[in-house]
């Protein structure tokens, strides 16, 4: 409702183009090939889907781009026909987040309608010593989830609309390894992408015509989100 749970867009940091030629191959070979290689890295947090994108309008067709996702970190890649020619695409974005009052007036919200509950079922006192001790266990719990080996519990929570923005704003502490973890990340997929690619067009003699570094200027909004503590792929 009013763009509310909207998921706001991706902020590019890196966007990379491959142009070849004499070269056809099927999109989900070149993305089975990175979702299984990936998968055999077995790194904690990380979320891989196929998304679709309209190639223009609301009646045009869409292409299957594969998104690779960790914390606010996204990697999607695109492998499609341009008449004769095909095409890779990498782009590397970050998913913004800000603090609205109305996150937090709406979690205040919810908490007093649980609140109100457990006061009506177990009584006043009762019902606040149980809902406070609910709340405390609560809060250790996230302000603890990778220390207890709860990883993917920790990257679902960051996609939840309004409780990922109050978790990451209140909770969630900034490590040195968290900060490790990400550039390794970051890293890992660049590396592996860059394998992929290399192989694809070796296995299929494609020529490759041109390569583009489409990488925006820093955006000042990105780069006081991550601190500028964040690598870029090369």
């Amino acid at each position: 409702m009013f763009g509310i749970w909207k998921s706001k867009a991706p902020e590019v940091l890196k966007y990379d183009h491959w142009t070849f030629e004499q070269f056809e191959c099927s999109p989900n070979e070149f993305y089975n090939s990175i979702e299984q290689e990936l998968a055999s890295r077995k790194l904690p947090g990380l979320t891989i889907e196929r998304i679709e994108h309209k190639e223009g309008g609301i009646l045009s067709a869409k292409r299957d781009y594969l998104r690779i996702r960790r914390e606010r970190l996204v990697f999607d890649f695109c492998l499609a026909p341009f008449g004769t020619y095909w095409f890779i695409s990498r782009r590397y974005s970050l998913i913004p987040f800000t603090l609205e009052l109305w996150h937090v007036i709406a979690v205040f919200l919810l908490l007093a309608g649980v609140a109100g509950f457990y006061i009506l079922i177990f009584g006043l006192v009762l019902g606040l010593s149980i809902f406070g001790g609910s709340i405390l266990g609560i809060a250790l719990l996230m302000r603890n989830l990778v220390s207890m080996g709860m990883q993917d519990l920790d990257a679902a929570l960051l996609q939840i609309p309004v409780i990922g923005v109050i978790y990451e704003s209140f909770f969630r502490r900034e490590t040195y390894y968290r900060e490790d973890t990400r550039n390794a990340y970051v890293d890992i997929v660049d590396a592996i992408a860059k394998a992929k690619i290399d192989a694809l067009v070796q296995q299929h003699g494609a020529k490759l015509v041109a390569y583009r570094d489409e990488t925006p200027p820093s955006h000042p909004t990105v780069m006081a989100l991550m601190g500028g503590l964040l690598k870029l792929p090369r």
